[in-house]
């Protein structure tokens, strides 16, 4: 979904010259780091006069979902201190960790509404000799969230075929919902296999999350 930002926003992106400032808030364990890809160090009124320090940091997009938009990018960093490095082999590999982008202008530093963010999460990690890369995807932030203590799995179903989950009960015994077919058929536990949810006209009630990275995610 396209981001809404201001008018002011707007018309410096359209000058024909203008200074855009990319800065990023990496949320290490104990602490948050923040850097601007630009050169000078920036001050960002807006997050209380946080300084985010000029660094060797860039980044790219890797891809599209279904929706056409930008669901992983490839962050890289300056690693010839050999710091971040050092960072990312004591907290295996920062994985899971919070990565927030701010795209804003120099001349509109004092604007809180002129800015676009993007929030995504440490998926993978490598480090070379001069610089460190970062997989981050935009997968959903499950902070203080309650949820069910499951697997969450992207292309496996969970559920005992003509049990809980898969078909209703009534009258004490489990029905099949209205649709069915193939019942005689076993389900493969997929969505869209040979034998799965759609072969059985039950994708409705598919339990597994196909929204989510390929990864699976664990709920303890």
């Amino acid at each position: 979904m396209p981001q809404l930002t201001n008018d002011a926003f707007r018309d410096e992106k359209n000058k024909g010259e203008n200074r855009p400032v990319m800065l990023y808030e990496v949320y290490t364990p104990g602490s948050t780091i923040y850097l601007a890809e630009y050169d000078q160090d920036v001050v960002y009124p807006t997050t209380g006069g946080q300084t985010y320090l000029k660094f060797p940091i860039t980044h790219e997009a890797i891809g599209n979902n279904l929706s056409g938009e930008i669901d992983a990018i490839k962050i890289h960093i300056s690693n010839v201190s050999r710091e971040m490095g050092a960072l990312l082999l004591q907290n295996n590999g920062l994985k899971g960790v919070k990565v927030t982008l701010k795209l804003v202008f120099a001349d509109l530093l004092d604007d809180a509404d002129a800015n676009l963010s993007w929030t995504y999460y440490i998926d993978a990690s490598e480090i070379t000799e001069n610089e460190a890369n970062f997989i981050a995807t935009s997968k959903l932030d499950f902070y203080e969230v309650e949820l069910p203590a499951r697997r969450f799995m992207r292309d496996h179903c969970p559920w005992q075929y003509k049990k809980e989950g898969c078909w209703l009960k009534s009258g004490g015994v489990w029905v099949a919902p209205s649709g069915f077919t193939n019942e005689a058929a076993q389900c493969d536990k997929t969505r869209k296999g040979p034998a799965g949810c759609e072969f059985h006209n039950n994708q409705l009630r598919f339990g597994g999350f196909p929204a989510i990275p390929s990864t699976g995610i664990y709920v303890i």
